[in-house]
């Protein structure tokens, strides 16, 4: 049974209604941590295991502008170290993300209407690398040392233009979302095969969502 020690202090200062400042910082210790991945491997059913203890720690900064008026942003940035520990041997956690960002602007422009961008970073998350193999008979592929390597940095911009419309049921909105404007190649895996006909080993990369257009309709009652 998984059970946690928690530690969180924070600083929250306003500035009227032109602008709020939030700092907080947290320490979790984990006891027998529930099992987690093995690989990263996400929709597969993969390898798990229990840990020991675990410690999870970290600050975030939070710098928002005000909410009345046409004009709302935000600033976040927040560090995070989550580390696991098995036998003596410490290893990152899968959510050990150890720097992440985000911004965000949106405009009102009267009739309903709205507009916004969205700009997250992420640095790389840990994974479990897999190594060639072979007997000298027999070849294949290996686990390398529990999340060892780490996937390359997220980053990507959304916009959003939407409309909200009063009817006499309720109220309708309709949206239009660009998601992953510049079309970054986010990695979502990194994986290693060996191929038995030619005789050779190859690696694979998988991405996250290219550009994507979106749109959508919601109805309040």
């Amino acid at each position: 049974m998984q059970t946690a020690d928690h530690v969180i202090v924070g600083v929250e200062r306003t500035w009227g209604a032109r602008l709020r400042l939030v700092v907080e910082g947290y320490r979790k210790l984990l006891r027998n941590p529930i099992g987690e991945a093995v690989n990263r491997y996400i929709e597969l059913p993969e390898m798990v295991t229990r840990f020991d203890r675990g410690t999870v720690q970290g600050a975030e900064l939070t710098l928002e502008g005000p909410a009345a008026g046409p004009w709302d942003w935000g600033i976040h940035y927040g560090v995070l170290a989550a580390t696991q520990e098995k036998d003596g041997l410490e290893t990152p956690r899968n959510t050990d993300q150890r720097h992440n960002a985000g911004l965000f602007l949106d405009r009102r422009f009267g009739r309903g209407w709205e507009a916004g961008a969205a700009f997250r970073y992420g640095s790389g998350l840990p994974y479990t690398p897999l190594h060639p193999w072979t007997d000298g008979l027999e070849y294949g592929t290996m686990l390398g040392e529990l999340n060892s390597a780490r996937l390359p940095a997220f980053h990507r911009l959304d916009l959003r233009v939407s409309r909200s419309m009063p009817v006499s049921w309720g109220s309708f909105a309709v949206h239009v979302d660009l998601l992953n404007v510049y079309n970054r190649a986010n990695v979502r895996s990194i994986d290693l095969y060996y191929d038995a006909a030619g005789g050779v080993f190859y690696r694979t990369t998988a991405y996250q969502s290219p550009f994507l257009p979106v749109v959508g309709l919601t109805a309040d009652f």
